[in-house]
């Protein structure tokens, strides 16, 4: 394996006559090369008494020229590691293992024992090993640790045993030190500075420039580091994915790799800059200003038409950007875009009795939310990732929109600005954070949301599976006992063909969260007294759970399909079941469902001032699910046909579940869709963000019309 590689005319040639002197170990042998490998040697042993009789503490190199290139590989691994690489996970071991480096020849150049491996995720396979001695170790929670050959980098322990103000004290001594979470490692890059006694000393290498091969999975890029002395900082480096540059297949995998729905755009970014931090955004959204093209941005790639693919932009990639802050006092998390939310109610629910209430699809992201538009909060982030078909969503009746409780957001502007966004400090932001869906003009990078008690005892759920033949009877008896149901009880209807049943159904669920399960039993009872006869499968008051939603939710959007989904608010007079009819009983595939949700008394209240403005009663969405490409125009043309018919009884539609570039409509109330766009070109007047992907990506600057089309 090769990690670096030495550059430059008389540079090598002067080292080829340094490698050319016979060493005072290995007097007999000559070297014809000086490119550095690492020998695995299974023979190497980890213990002192049988490391090679050479090998000492403070090593003599043989020749000036070996210094220097051990130094030079380990210096392009620090940053090689500070590249925070997907694919790579760093391994700790308690197991020091002996290694060698050696010459093309075999010929033993150093020999060093390890505690740091970095693997390959796919194969388990060593890619890189790190040199290191243990500081510290008895006197802190907290392990440092040091090269002994002058490694210029120095690594921590897991992320859970690290002190955080002692992190935050040390950056601030040294402004050279870049903290990167590597998949729960702490890998800082380090300068000629000392911590708490620790030394990582950057060696001289004047006559060399490095070249860090990041393997295969990293498109060949480049990190040229100039000719390094004892005083050179690291300098800020963010993984890229160039177009013109990379492996076909590489950048392909950065484009689309975690686009969910497989039906692929063809849309090519100039670049693709896998995010680890604020810094890296802010850096991309300034790289894009000097390249003038546009910044689009991926946080879960839950997008049914995939707006963050843009042509000739610089896509964001926040999939490893993943941070979370509880004060579980004051009942407030910060997190990430890239948090799903799984992890993030996951963490919530295990650890503090506390949940934040989104959706149930247990991979859409925190720039997601409830069809209160996470869409809205996150805004350009690739909003709201949906939250879809979550049928079983929170902003049911009491609870209200998720984006309501989203108290903060934290935004780099189109100028690479960061700013703190509330109801008091850039309001105008905040306003449209909250709605505004892709068209959102800055990059939030962290959400402030408020926390609700997880209603751990009292989640209980019911359900009646009914032929389809019984849709407008059920649909009818649904409709009549939804307006005096409990309040904390969230109602769908879906017509689907249900796992283990070989026919077309409707079926009915209802989910309550109380705080007893008595308190649950009462809210559910008057659907059980009154249901239809004829269900095929039912089930009353049963112990339910929110990971058992995300279960759910994860079998009916399977991975690696294709995907077209609609939506829409219908009038609070129409009638429903005869307007929804035909979505309901002439599905196209097997996979795919129509889905209704209860929005009443919700949508009545007057909202909180915010862009989003958008309700009705009645919240309609087609999610048509299916294999196979040759299918794509039959399935398409089915949803179209409906949307057709459905759209004249609808009132605007849901941002998260649409497709700007197919069919118009209304997405917020007149006045509030007028200030959005203001709200965008002033704080992006050059349409440097990508706004909404409209037909042709035309939108630009304008936005969205926020209108009906003219003939239906």
């Amino acid at each position: 394996m090769e990690c670096l590689k030495t550059l430059g005319g008389e540079e090598e040639e002067q080292a080829k006559e340094e490698r050319g002197r016979p060493s005072s170990s290995q007097s007999q042998k000559q070297e014809s090369s000086g490119t550095s490998r690492i020998d695995m040697d299974p023979e190497t042993d980890s213990d002192d008494s049988n490391l090679d009789p050479s090998y000492e503490e403070r090593k003599d190199f043989p020749r000036a020229s070996d210094e220097t290139m051990v130094n030079a590989y380990l210096l392009g691994l620090a940053s090689l590691i500070t590249l925070s690489i997907e694919g790579v996970e760093a391994h700790w071991t308690s197991e020091r293992k002996g290694y060698k480096f050696c010459d093309e020849n075999g010929i033993k150049l150093y020999e060093a024992r390890t505690d740091g491996h970095l693997y390959l995720s796919n194969n388990g396979k060593t890619m890189a090993i790190v040199e290191v001695k243990p500081v510290l170790r008895d006197e802190s929670p907290r392990v440092m640790m040091q090269e002994t050959a002058q490694m210029a980098a120095w690594i921590h322990a897991e992320q859970d045993l690290i002190q955080a103000d002692d992190l935050s004290e040390q950056s601030r001594k040294c402004n050279s030190v870049q903290i990167h979470d590597v998949r729960g490692k702490m890998w800082p890059a380090a300068g000629s500075e000392k911590f708490e006694g620790v030394t990582a000393r950057i060696p001289s290498l004047s006559r060399y420039n490095l070249k860090c091969l990041p393997l295969a999975h990293c498109a060949w890029v480049n990190h040229n580091l100039t000719p390094l002395t004892s005083s050179t900082h690291f300098q800020h480096t963010m993984h890229i994915v160039w177009r013109n540059s990379a492996e076909p297949a590489v950048y392909e995998e950065a484009r689309v790799g975690r686009v969910f729905n497989h039906r692929r755009p063809q849309r090519f970014p100039l670049a693709v800059v896998k995010a680890t931090s604020t810094k890296d955004i802010i850096a991309a959204v300034k790289l894009a200003a000097e390249k003038n093209c546009r910044v689009a941005i991926r946080s879960g790639g839950h997008s049914w038409a995939a707006w963050s693919v843009r042509d000739e932009s610089i896509l964001i990639d926040l999939g490893n950007y993943k941070h979370l802050e509880v004060d579980a006092e004051n009942r407030i998390a910060i997190a990430t875009p890239s948090m799903t939310g799984k992890e993030l109610n996951g963490i919530l629910i295990k650890d503090y009795g506390l949940m934040f209430p989104g959706g149930h699809c247990p991979d859409a992201w925190v720039a997601f939310c409830y069809k209160a538009e996470w869409d809205g909060i996150v805004g350009s982030v690739n909003p709201l990732q949906p939250l879809y078909l979550d049928w079983l969503t929170s902003a049911r009746q009491n609870w209200g929109w998720a984006c309501e409780r989203v108290q903060a957001v934290d935004v780099v502007t189109a100028t690479g600005e960061l700013l703190h966004c509330n109801a008091t400090q850039n309001r105008d932001l905040y306003w449209a954070a909250r709605g505004a869906g892709p068209g959102f003009p800055g990059v939030v990078t962290q959400y402030h949301l408020e926390l609700i008690p997880y209603p751990k005892d009292g989640f209980r759920s019911s359900g009646y599976v009914y032929p389809i033949r019984q849709y407008r009877q059920v649909f009818d008896w649904l409709l009549s006992i939804t307006p005096s149901f409990d309040e904390d009880t969230e109602i769908a209807a879906v017509a689907a063909y249900p796992e283990g049943i070989d026919e077309h159904c409707f079926f009915v669920l209802f989910v309550a969260m109380k705080s007893t399960p008595e308190e649950a039993e009462k809210a559910l009872r008057p659907a059980q007294i009154t249901r239809p006869t004829g269900a095929i499968q039912e089930w009353f008051c049963q112990v339910d759970s929110l990971e058992n939603q995300y279960t759910n939710q994860a079998n009916a959007n399977p991975e690696r399909h294709r995907y077209c989904a609609e939506n829409a608010y219908i009038r609070n007079d129409a009638d429903v079941p005869a307007v929804l009819e035909e979505a309901f009983t002439t599905l196209p595939h097997k996979k795919a469902f129509a889905l209704w949700y209860a929005m009443y008394p919700c949508s009545r209240r007057k909202l909180p001032d915010m862009a989003l403005s958008m309700q009705s009663d009645h919240y309609f969405a087609l999610y048509t699910v299916w294999e196979e490409e040759k299918d794509d125009a039959r399935c398409q043309t089915w949803v179209a046909d409906v949307m057709k018919r459905v759209q004249r009884h609808g009132v605007g539609s849901y941002l998260g579940d649409a497709d700007f570039q197919v069919r118009k409509t209304r997405y917020w109330a007149d006045d509030n869709a007028r200030r959005l766009m203001d709200i965008r070109r002033k704080w992006d007047p050059q349409g440097r963000i990508c706004g909404y992907l409209d037909k042709g990506d035309q939108s630009g600057t304008r936005g969205l019309d926020n209108a009906k089309e003219s003939k239906l």
